[in-house]
């Protein structure tokens, strides 16, 4: 009899707990898993220099990704590999001259000064990353996702060209 009690017990309270769990699951559903964001093309770019671009932030996007959640773990090796990454790919040409054909004469002159930005901020996270150095590799993303932002706002035309 005892023991058809204590089962008896057991058995309530596993409804319980059952119960509550259902209801706090209802009460704080997970979140709906909802596609990457985008950037908006740009407005006054043309649509060729739009598509020269466009690849390469979706580069840029992943590695920042991957940098960024390997901030946050402290994972210095995918950090430096991933930053390695963003710092050679940031190599469009200047135009050499007015040449009204040369696709990078499309892009406004402050494009290539965050560009070189991109590359020495990128080449200080790889470096602080595999110097293990925290307080370095913490100021280098900082700067890095900065510029990313300051990019952003000349490609959206946000700030001035």
């Amino acid at each position: 009899m005892k023991h058809a009690r204590t089962v008896g017990v057991f058995v309530a309270g596993a409804i319980v707990a059952s119960a509550v769990m259902l209801a706090a699951r209802k009460l704080d559903p997970e979140p709906p898993i909802t596609p990457s964001p985008h950037l908006p093309p740009s407005t006054y770019l043309p649509e060729s220099a739009r598509g020269l671009l466009h690849a390469r932030m979706a580069r840029h996007a992943v590695e920042m990704k991957a940098v960024g959640e390997a901030a946050i773990l402290l994972d210095f090796d995918t950090a430096a590999a991933s930053a390695s990454r963003i710092a050679s790919d940031a190599n469009l040409a200047r135009p050499i001259g007015a040449d009204a054909t040369e696709l990078n004469a499309s892009l406004p002159p402050r494009f290539f000064e965050l560009q070189d930005q991109l590359k020495a901020s990128a080449t200080r996270v790889a470096e602080a990353a595999r110097a293990k150095n925290v307080d370095q590799f913490a100021t280098a993303y900082s700067e890095l996702t900065r510029g990313c932002v300051s990019c952003h706002g000349v490609y959206l035309r946000a700030q001035e060209k």
